[in-house]
């Protein structure tokens, strides 16, 4: 919630300074709060106050205090509301349910929709009212939820535009449906952008103010995140790294859908190297299991998919000067991958970023959307409106990420 009176932003953001501590820290008394947040006893005194009325903290127990004194400890009541996350695949529907403290409740997957349009927002409503139910959590009790799609998110119509791999999204309303399905405020972006809130919050660049998230898989992206902040350009297109014209002919109009660099580096395009080398159609991650048994071509074809990617990154590197580019998806978590991709990118790179495998594999968009809804909800109760905030990471089960791959 927003105010123009200065007092009650400021009251709002010492409350979001004391929710903050409260989710990393708790237990805590309220000297101890006042301590770690630098604000006045008085101060703290007030917001706990309210806060443990209005359900959001409870008391935890008891603490042994200066001079023998013993003072109530207090934690936030982390099931006073849920957030919802989503991660929209061209293949796949993730969906997950998380408490205020980061908490996973439920996770659970589906075959995503090919009918797409209002099939598909049907079927992400269904799948996360079911979620909730079956564990216990009332649908009133979801206070937001925050969807990553494989597309660029048209603020101005809620359409999500430039999304071939999921038909009927570029003409509708997704925001606005999915709203009134839901029930309760929604965000929606770009599911690499999700990918980055996700590396940011509890992956591999929680301390990186400059890096780029490249995404392989079904099809190919890129989230970048400068100076702090997620950058999507003037139309929200910033990364679409699918519609570079690397490719023998980029006027080819039948390359212009998917874009001329998903057609080689998406998993079919990997597939196909594949088969022309053995006359045999494989899925990526057959060819990744040979890749493991050594077999010859398989390794040919993983090293021509790791000499397109080292091309990607320098040029990537060119342009933003990341000191971090995170490479993630579903053949770019892959391990032995980024192995292959480092000495080339650095034959070719004019000044050289670190190169990490995502360590939150195909849950990191997942993650990201969990931890943007999570945002919208602290923002909303506790603070004034604060671009870009996460949540701090929170002590307890999260959101549970796929062995880490060798880098």
């Amino acid at each position: 919630m927003t105010s123009g009176n200065p007092l009650q932003s400021t009251r709002q953001l010492s409350s979001q300074a004391v929710v903050e501590v409260l989710l990393r820290e708790a237990p805590l008394s309220r000297v101890q709060i006042a301590k770690v947040t630098g604000l006045s006893k008085q101060t703290v005194n007030e917001i706990v106050r309210q806060l443990e009325a209005e359900g959001w903290v409870s008391k935890h127990g008891m603490s042994q205090g200066e001079v023998g004194r013993r003072a109530a400890t207090y934690s936030m009541q982390p099931d006073a509301g849920y957030v919802i996350g989503v991660d929209l695949g061209a293949t796949k529907l993730r969906v997950a349910l998380s408490d205020l403290g980061g908490s996973t409740v439920a996770q659970g997957e589906v075959a995503t929709d090919r009918r797409g349009g209002t099939h598909l927002l049907d079927q992400i409503h269904t799948t996360s009212v079911r979620l909730a139910g079956e564990v216990g959590v009332g649908w009133g009790r979801v206070l937001s939820s925050a969807i990553g799609g494989p597309g660029v998110f048209n603020a101005a119509t809620g359409a999500m535009d430039r999304a071939p791999n999921v038909p009927g999204l570029g003409d509708m309303d997704v925001a606005g449906a999915l709203r009134d399905r839901l029930g309760h405020e929604i965000t929606i972006d770009n599911d690499v952008n999700m990918a980055v809130a996700g590396e940011r919050w509890r992956g591999v660049a929680q301390d990186c103010a400059n890096f780029a998230f490249i995404a392989l898989g079904t099809g190919i992206g890129m989230g970048i995140f400068m100076d702090g902040a997620v950058r999507r350009g003037a139309n929200g297109a910033a990364g679409e790294i699918a519609y570079a014209p690397f490719a023998d002919d980029p006027f080819d109009v039948s390359l212009h859908e998917h874009g001329p660099l998903e057609e080689v580096l998406s998993s079919h395009g990997f597939s196909a190297s594949y088969t022309a080398l053995t006359d045999e159609q494989a899925c990526p991650e057959l060819i990744f299991e040979r890749y493991g048994a050594q077999q010859d071509a398989a390794r040919q074809a993983v090293a021509a998919y790791a000499r397109h990617i080292a091309i990607v990154l320098s040029t990537v590197t060119a342009f933003l000067d990341p000191e971090l580019i995170v490479v993630g998806g579903g053949i770019g978590s892959r391990p032995g991958l980024v192995a292959e991709v480092i000495p080339l990118y650095r034959r070719l790179a004019a000044s050289t970023a670190e190169i990490r495998t995502s360590a939150l594999g195909a849950q990191a968009s997942l993650v990201g959307a969990t931890a943007v809804a999570l945002g919208q909800v602290h923002n909303r109760l506790f603070a004034a409106a604060v671009p870009e905030r996460l949540p701090l990471p929170v002590p307890g089960p999260a959101l549970e990420p796929p062995a880490r791959s060798a880098r």
